[in-house]
C-alpha cells in the first residue's frame, strides 16, 4: 500500500491500495496529484527508492514540494532534464546531514503502518481481489477516525464545534 500521511497527526490523507501492476513511480504520480488537488500545496515529499526517479523530482516540484528520496549509491546528479533532481541528488551528496534531516519524517509513516497493523490486524482476510482493496480502505479509514478521537481528546476540542459546516448561500435558494 502506497499512503501520504500528515505528519503532524499521522492521519492518511490519500493512498493507494491493490493496483499491484502499477509501478512505484506511477503510483507516485497519482498520489502527488491527489495531494495537490486536495489543496495541500508546499512541503517535502518523501519516498523509499521505489520512487527515485526524475520524473517524480520534476513533478513533485511541478506541484510545490521538495523531494526527498531515498538515494541508491549509483545515483548522479546529472540533471536529464530535471533540474529538481540535480538539486536532489547534490543535497543527499554534498549536504547528507541536512538531506537526513527531511528525510527523518520518513519513520512516521512506518509508525502509521504498525498503528494500523497493530489495531487492526496485518493480514487482509477477503479472498476476492476487490474486496481486499475494501478492506483496506476500512482499516484505514479506521485509522484516521482513531487518530481523529485522540486529537479531540488530547486537545480538548469540542466535535459540535469541529464538524460544523457552513452551507453555502445557493443551498437555502
Amino acid at each position: 500500500m502506497d499512503v501520504v500521511l500528515l505528519f503532524s497527526a499521522l492521519a492518511a490523507l490519500s493512498f493507494l491500495a491493490g493496483l499491484a501492476s502499477l509501478l512505484g513511480g506511477v503510483r507516485f504520480r497519482v498520489l502527488a496529484r491527489d495531494l495537490s488537488a486536495a489543496g495541500f500545496r508546499g512541503g517535502d515529499l518523501l519516498g523509499d527508492a521505489a520512487y527515485l526517479s526524475r520524473l517524480n523530482c520534476s513533478l513533485a516540484e511541478e506541484l510545490g514540494y521538495a523531494p526527498y528520496f531515498a538515494l541508491k549509491e549509483n545515483v548522479t546528479p546529472r540533471a536529464g532534464g530535471s533540474p529538481a533532481w540535480r538539486r536532489m541528488v547534490l543535497l543527499g551528496r554534498e549536504h547528507p546531514d541536512v538531506f537526513r534531516e527531511h528525510r527523518r519524517h520518513r519513520v512516521n509513516v512506518e509508525s502509521a503502518f504498525s498503528s494500523m497493523k497493530r489495531l487492526f490486524g496485518s493480514s487482509v482476510s477477503s479472498r476476492d481481489p476487490v474486496a481486499q482493496d475494501a478492506e483496506v480502505l476500512l482499516k484505514v479509514l479506521c485509522h484516521n477516525l482513531v487518530v481523529l478521537v485522540r486529537a479531540i481528546c488530547e486537545f480538548a476540542l469540542d466535535p459540535d464545534d469541529l464538524f460544523a459546516v457552513e452551507w453555502a448561500p445557493a443551498l437555502a435558494a
